[in-house]
């Protein structure tokens, strides 16, 4: 592991945490008070998508929009109890997540957390998986990650950059060619996806762990 790269800025939904699985969950949750998945995933975009470009999802939002369109089936508070009940229940954090990150704070890494969505929710599921105390430093930005990376670190400087989405990674890394991309492969997308992005991809952290042993 190049031992001249200080940092790795590493995303959450998906990198470290099981956000496509969490959906699923809240989706089921949602049919047993009878509503349709056609009908949990049209009010998860609404919600999510629906402040002026801004990514605004919380449960309380989201329950309201399932509420506006059946209130006979459950009150909105009890749609956000249920909701809250599976991030509560459940743990979401991939398995190999903490060795991996306790692998780069025994290689002296500085570690900075950066998750996009509504950061009050963000954060309240950064606290529950129980990685916080790996970080450094914990940003959480609600529009487009190039906005904040300038005050996150010194831009010519090479960082370690870890991401689940090939079109968001690309788009930094055009920013910042110096930097070194990695990306976690995701279960809803195709492999033909990372194989044309030409970033290298892996289907675990371990296997993260072990690409910058052998190469970095």
């Amino acid at each position: 592991m190049r031992h001249d790269i200080q940092k790795m800025i590493i995303d959450f939904d998906d990198t470290l945490f099981h956000a496509y699985r969490f959906k699923r969950m809240l989706c089921e949750s949602a049919n047993r008070f009878g509503f349709s998945k056609e009908e949990f995933w049209s009010t998860y975009k609404q919600t999510r998508d629906s402040r002026h470009g801004m990514l605004s999802y919380t449960f309380a939002r989201h329950a309201e929009n399932l509420y506006a369109l059946h209130s006979d089936f459950a009150t909105a508070q009890e749609l956000e109890n249920a909701f809250k009940n599976v991030l509560e229940n459940e743990n979401f954090v991939f398995d190999d997540a903490p060795a991996f990150l306790n692998f780069l704070k025994n290689q002296g890494k500085t570690l900075i957390l950066l998750s996009l969505g509504d950061p009050v929710f963000q954060n309240n599921k950064v606290v529950k998986s129980g990685l916080a105390h790996f970080f450094d430093h914990i940003e959480f930005v609600d529009t487009n990650k190039l906005n904040v990376i300038p005050d996150l670190v010194d831009e010519r400087e090479p960082v370690y950059f870890l991401n689940d989405k090939v079109l968001e990674t690309k788009e930094i890394f055009e920013h910042y060619p110096h930097w070194f991309p990695l990306v976690r492969e995701r279960a809803d997308y195709s492999l033909n996806d990372y194989e044309e992005s030409g970033m290298p991809s892996f289907k675990n952290l371990a296997a993260v762990q072990d690409y910058l042993i052998q190469h970095h």
